[in-house]
Parts: structure tokens; sequence; C-alpha cells
């Protein structure tokens, strides 16, 4: 069962979203799963034309921070929390976002668990009403069982055709260059899942095209 109440409002400017789900089921971990999202956004923080958005979140068993099934094989013991909170802001050419987020998952009985950071910001200038200059950078870490700590950090420029001028206009054309760094410790958690490509690696780089519309 989901229920999602969302546009409550709070203050001037200021909405609330409440997102709640229960499961039940018999699968190999356990037969229940609880998850709650509570999400704040103020609109015209500080500066008009700049949104602050704050989620915090909690799920237990084999339901997943995102609100759905998660993996099927946590025991119902299984929680985890997550508190993000994300800036939006357009501000004529000139438009961008940036991110902060923890999470901590525990395994039943203590038995283990996870820690994750990320931050990041993407920005964008309209050096046209057409086309505009893109930049995005990522650093994120992650710490399974008190091991070592893995690190990934990512760095993108691109240049793209849209529709219009705003960070958020679609459809858009990209053509960008990505640099992806790691650690040792990320290769050897993470390399099998990678690939051959990535043995003795802890970097690459990446150039591309890619289209994005919404509907």
């Amino acid at each position: 069962m989901n229920v999602d109440v969302y546009d409550i409002p709070v203050s001037q400017g200021g909405k609330l979203r409440v997102i709640g789900e229960v499961l039940h089921g018999d699968f190999p971990g356990g037969e229940s799963g609880n998850a709650l999202t509570v999400k704040y956004d103020q609109a015209g923080f500080v500066l008009p034309g700049v949104t602050n958005s704050v989620w915090l979140q909690g799920s237990t068993g084999y339901a997943s921070l995102e609100t759905g099934f998660g993996a099927l094989e946590n025991p119902s013991g299984t929680n985890s929390v997550r508190l993000l909170d994300s800036l939006n802001w357009q501000l004529g050419r000139f438009g961008g976002q940036a991110l902060a987020e923890y999470e901590r998952g525990q395994d039943e009985h203590d038995g283990g668990g996870t820690t994750g950071t990320s931050l990041g910001g993407r920005l964008s200038y309209a050096v046209a009403h057409n086309i505009k200059l893109l930049s995005e950078c990522g650093w994120t870490t992650l710490r399974v069982n008190g091991g070592p700590l893995q690190q990934l950090d990512k760095y993108t420029a691109a240049i793209a055709f849209s529709t219009g001028p705003d960070l958020l206009t679609r459809p858009e054309l990209r053509f960008y260059v990505t640099h992806v760094a790691w650690n040792q410790a990320a290769l050897d958690a993470q390399g099998a899942t990678w690939g051959s490509w990535s043995a003795g690696r802890h970097s690459t780089n990446m150039l591309g095209v890619q289209v994005e519309s919404w509907w």
C-alpha cells in the first residue's frame, strides 16, 4: 500500500510532501517492508528563482528508500536512513543544481552496515537562446562493514543545444567529455562489476553524445 500526500502548505512558498509505503509478502529475506519519505520544498530561498528541497527518508525490510521494492533478500530487521539537501536555481542565463546526501544502512541485529555520502552540482550558462555551456562534478564515498573508504569522483563539461536557455529546458542534445577517477578500495570492491577494462586502472575518460527529453 502506498500513500502520497503532496502540496501541503507550510509557509510562504513552502510545501510539504509525505510518501508512505507498507509492504507484506513471503520473500527469501523476510515478510515485511516499510518506507517513509518527508520532503520540504521552499521556493524563493534567499533569492527569487532559487528553490531549496530537503528530504528525510527511512526504510525497513525489503522496502527501498525510493519507496518501492528493494532487495527481496533483506530481512525485515534491516533498516536504512537518508538525508538530502538540494538547491535548484535559474537566474537569467545562469542555472544550476547542488546536492548533498548522507545515507546509512544497518543490517538486522547489527550484523553490519554501510555509510555513504555524495556531494555534487551542475551549472549551466546560456550563451544564446538555444545553446548552453554545462559543467558537472560529483564526489561519492562508501564504507561497507567498517572496511576501507571507497571514493569515486566525476567531472563533466558539455555544450548543449535545446529549445530554450534554462538548465532544465528539454528536449536537449549534449556533446560531452567526462573524467572519472576512483581509489584502490573502490576498484577492489567494484572492479568485478565494472568489467575487465577497469583492471589496474584508477581513472577513465569518456566522450559522448546524449539526447534527453521528458514527457
